[in-house]
């Protein structure tokens, strides 16, 4: 693949030339006028061929042209020169500044194919250096060795650029020629020579006393460091040839790799208090990108039925806890807090709801990609304890609580999504430690921020208005013997959550015991046995409660029909 800059200032044929390459598989850059083509030169590098017309913006085509031709570096770089006429004398000047060939418009594909491959035969910043291989054998070094001595030159080069101008002024002839002879020396000695030629224009320009030479070459040199870099790392794309998501890979991987080796044996990486504070600042709880995207759609101020919208909102945690947080802000005749999602959307009503949809903070899906960790995975979890949470609620003769269970249990783990917005290679960094220490995430998150999410979900809990039983949910799931209020709700969603781990259903991003703990030995059914009979067949609830999970997992993955009742949801009905 080439990197082609094409200098024309018509969009339309901008927009000919890029469709042409990229059917060649080239990368083509469009540059309007000299300066901007100048500056891409610059900055990329790696271009391997300018394509040009002779008539670019200004009238500028031989001067730019020229401009190539007498610099130290361009004066090796194909060009392909193209023009609407063919004047003879257009011709002849192209010519006469060695351009690689001339072609009329409009373009002929194929001849551009072929004009790429010579510029790709023996690419000009070749010219500039010499075959490692070769050049190792007649000196009598390894390519390592050689590769550490263009290192040196690279570094020296990236030193003289910060250097060299003061000499305009000082004129210090004996440090100047013994420098300058010092760094070409060393680049001849490395068999580079990018730079080499304008070291020893330098010398002569001093000589002759023309110190004013000295007051541009901070640009140049800088440049030839560039260059040798580029050459030592031939698969480094500068970052004005790359693509914005090419720009976003490099960040992520970067990130990604900076908190894989965070050490945190000082303390935790992250401020929790200034953790708090981002969250504060977010206003309401992320949504998850595919579900708000679908949101905005259904959202969109035009539907006829909120039916939809109100499903959508009722089956995805982020989307569910921010509804319910902006209903709490929305005057009602209920003195009580709406805890139903459905609910608090018929409330907000459709023009409240598109309002919502185009301001929503989201945290992207592909972020939670931690196999066998993903984000389908991670909602089949909150979802199944919602469920779950429902069924039990249902067997044990709480069918007043089993909407606000529900809800519950699928907004439990929101704390998580912070994380998943502010850090998202933070909370992959510990989802992977916890894998490896073989314990809960919430042993291994105030290693890394001094806190845990249940404790980061709770404080949005408390600051954004949730109804206070979703907040003690959140807060006291895995100690729901500890809850101050709400006991039954958060041991029904603790219990539904430690079955739903034990199913398998879903992925949590937790470590799954290897070992089975009965629902008698949970700490949520030290509250629910107190509300149960002697009489009570614990042992027929655990085996039922298994059964339902493992219903529910085929429903959820899309096994069972939509159009016909579940198992689980018959097993629920007959309880």
């Amino acid at each position: 693949m080439a990197n082609v800059l094409f200098l024309d200032d018509s969009d339309l044929a901008g927009r000919a030339m890029r469709g042409i390459l990229a059917r060649g598989r080239h990368a083509c850059f469009v540059a309007p006028s000299s300066a901007e083509a100048w500056r891409m030169l610059r900055e990329g590098v790696v271009f391997d061929l300018v394509i040009m017309e002779m008539k670019p913006p200004e009238n500028s085509g031989p001067a730019f042209l020229q401009r190539l031709r007498d610099d130290w570096f361009w004066r090796v770089l194909p060009v392909l020169v193209y023009t609407q006429d063919s004047e003879m004398r257009h011709v002849k000047r192209a010519l006469e500044l060695k351009v690689q060939n001339y072609l009329l418009k409009p373009f002929d594909a194929q001849a551009v194919y072929g004009e790429v491959a010579k510029a790709l035969q023996n690419p000009w910043r070749n010219l500039l250096f010499e075959e490692p291989k070769s050049f190792c054998r007649l000196v009598g070094v390894t390519a390592e060795q050689l590769a550490q001595q263009r290192r040196e030159v690279m570094v020296a080069y990236s030193e003289a650029a910060q250097l060299f101008p003061t000499w305009a002024t000082a004129r210090q002839n004996k440090e100047v020629f013994a420098r300058i002879n010092e760094l070409a020396d060393s680049a001849e000695a490395a068999g580079v020579w990018a730079g080499v030629d304008y070291l020893r224009d330098l010398q002569a320009q001093a000589l002759a006393g023309n110190w004013n030479v000295f007051e541009n070459s901070a640009e140049v040199l800088e440049f030839a460091s560039r260059l040798i870099f580029c050459q030592l790392n031939p698969s480094y794309t500068p970052d004005c040839l790359c693509t914005a998501a090419q720009l976003e890979e490099a960040r992520e991987t970067h990130e990604r790799e900076r908190w894989a080796h965070m050490d945190l044996s000082a303390g935790p990486v992250l401020d929790r208090a200034v953790l708090e504070q981002q969250i504060a600042a977010l206003g309401t709880c992320p949504v998850i990108d595919t579900a708000a995207a679908a949101f905005q759609m259904m959202a969109d101020g035009k539907a006829t039925s909120l039916s939809p919208v109100m499903d959508l909102v009722a089956s995805d945690p982020g989307l569910c806890a921010q509804v319910l947080v902006a209903a709490g802000h929305v005057k009602h005749d209920e003195m009580t807090a709406i805890e139903d999602a459905r609910a608090a959307a018929s409330l907000l009503g459709e023009m409240r709801l598109h309002t919502l949809a185009k301001s929503l903070p989201t945290a992207l899906e592909r972020h939670l990609d931690l196999p066998p960790l993903n984000w389908s995975g991670y909602w089949m979890f909150q979802a199944a304890v919602g469920r779950t949470a429902q069924f039990i609620c249902s067997y044990l003769e709480f069918d007043y609580l089993k909407g606000t269970a529900y809800t519950a249990g699928l907004i439990h783990d929101v704390g998580r999504l912070f994380l998943l917005q502010l850090h998202p290679f933070g909370l992959q960094a510990m989802v992977l430690e916890a894998r490896k220490l073989k314990v809960p995430l919430s042993e291994v998150e105030p290693r890394f921020f001094g806190g845990t999410s249940r404790e980061l979900g709770a404080h949005f809990a408390a600051t954004a208005g949730l109804p206070p039983a979703y907040a003690d949910v959140i807060r006291y799931i895995e100690v729901p013997d500890t809850a101050p209020d709400h006991h039954d709700l958060v041991a029904i969603v603790s219990l539904a959550r430690h079955i739903c781990l034990h199913a398998h259903v879903g992925n949590s991003g937790e470590s799954i015991p290897t070992a089975h703990i009965s629902i008698a030995s949970t700490r949520a059914w030290t509250v629910l046995g107190t509300r149960t009979f002697p009489s009570f067949d614990l042992r027929k609830f655990e085996v039922q409660s298994h059964a339902f999970c493992l219903t529910l997992k085929s429903e959820l993955t899309g096994q069972i029909g939509d159009r016909r009742p579940s198992h689980a949801q018959r097993a629920a009905e007959l309880v």
